[in-house]
């Protein structure tokens, strides 16, 4: 069974040489369902799609690995009891870099917080979700984009964080394309949007369209 943690705000592409294999290692992106599972055994996402007259966030279920044996404090030939997994790694940000295809705006970098410990584990993913869209990122795009207009932008994600033995570290960085569109959708009169995009959050995003419901149906 996959271990899955949320931390909410790859044709994925691993960007950058390292010389030595990250603490963190991120790889594949999947969109996660209605009901915030993570299908990682399916087919990976190679980009994504983003209506903002709808949603604001676009999730993102990835695998990431902590390559630290797991492994307890040994004192006198025996394990320090109470002392939990020294080669756990406690992720504490979550950093978004922004590159726009062709003409765009110039987007700020957004780095937001994340409470998330990922056991010392040589061999077994985990699953994480995460929103590939920060604060600055979706105000610069607000700002640009008018009804119809649309732009593709290359985000690049890192995760950050604290080894619980001591000392900084980052996951490898990867870059995943979507495009932004405002497509002017809004609900008629009196009847609302319903929640039925990913982790029951609004649609909007890929391929969950928007769905308004009267209040006295619901």
């Amino acid at each position: 069974m996959k271990n899955m943690y949320f931390a909410v705000a790859l044709g994925l592409a691993l960007t950058g040489c390292v010389d030595n294999v990250p603490n963190i290692q991120v790889a594949n992106a999947f969109v996660p369902t209605a009901q915030c599972t993570v299908n990682s055994t399916g087919p990976a996402s190679p980009g994504g799609a983003l209506d903002l007259s709808i949603s604001s966030r676009y999730l993102v279920g990835i695998a990431v690995r902590n390559t630290l044996t797991s492994r307890e404090v040994v004192v006198n030939d025996g394990p320090l009891t109470g002392t939990g997994d020294q080669s756990a790694i406690n992720i504490t940000d979550v950093e978004l870099n922004y590159e726009v295809v062709g003409t765009g705006p110039s987007l700020t970098s957004d780095v937001y917080q994340s409470h998330i410990v990922l056991p010392g584990n040589a061999t077994t993913n985990s699953s994480i979700i995460v929103d590939l869209l920060g604060g600055n990122g979706r105000e610069g795009l607000l700002s640009y984009l008018g009804t119809g207009d649309s732009l593709t932008v290359l985000v690049r994600m890192r995760l950050l964080g604290k080894l619980v033995g001591g000392g900084k570290t980052e996951s490898n960085e990867i870059t995943y394309p979507i495009q932004f569109y405002r497509s002017g959708f809004t609900c008629p009169a009196g009847t609302f949007l319903e929640p039925t995009g990913p982790c029951g959050g609004p649609p909007g995003q890929d391929n969950y369209a928007p769905t308004c419901t009267d209040p006295d149906d619901a």
